[in-house]
């Protein structure tokens, strides 16, 4: 089960590429991150966590701190339902949109 604070909201997009997007967003602070899936070689799913905004700006920080939990929830979600993956987990990247 994902919990989702109240006051985060999310949407899901298409990329054009393929693939999906959910892209989170805070009341006060805007834009925190994304969750892109993908896929990816044999019937296997790439998910990557992006944090919103530039590495230097401060207020990245505080984003992260808010996406980086929801973004592990969502990938232990995925695992719970696909199975364990021989894939590295790495830190959301902040900066990547």
């Amino acid at each position: 089960m994902i919990n989702i604070p109240p006051d985060i909201s999310y949407d899901k997009r298409s990329l054009p590429q393929g693939g999906w997007a959910f892209c989170f967003r805070h009341q006060t602070m805007g834009e925190l991150g994304r969750v892109v899936v993908e896929d990816a070689p044999g019937g296997q799913c790439l998910l990557s966590c992006e944090i919103a905004g530039d590495p230097a700006d401060p207020m990245t920080a505080r984003r992260a701190a808010l996406f980086q939990p929801l973004a592990l929830q969502i990938s232990n979600a995925m695992e719970a339902i696909t199975g364990k993956s021989n894939a590295a987990v790495v830190p959301p990247l902040a900066g990547n949109r």
